[in-house]
């Protein structure tokens, strides 16, 4: 996700999913998978976790999601 040469100019769009002037790219939101892999995980990974470590990394991944929204 962060190697992708695209990425600066898609937040850039901002969450009304316009391009800005002179740009082609439209704002893309995140996935959750997206989220889990920049992690290192996958969604098989959270199968192995206990209830408690896997209700932390749903909060971060949903903290993460909100604030990639929110900017």
């Amino acid at each position: 996700m962060f190697l992708d040469v695209t990425t600066p100019k898609t937040e850039a769009t901002g969450i009304s999913g316009e391009a800005p002037p002179g740009t082609k790219y439209a704002y893309i939101p995140l996935e959750r998978s997206q989220v889990l892999m920049s992690f290192g995980l996958t969604d098989r990974d959270l199968e192995f976790m206990g209830p408690e470590q896997r209700a932390m990394v749903d909060d971060v991944i949903n903290r993460v999601m909100c604030t990639h929204a929110a900017s």
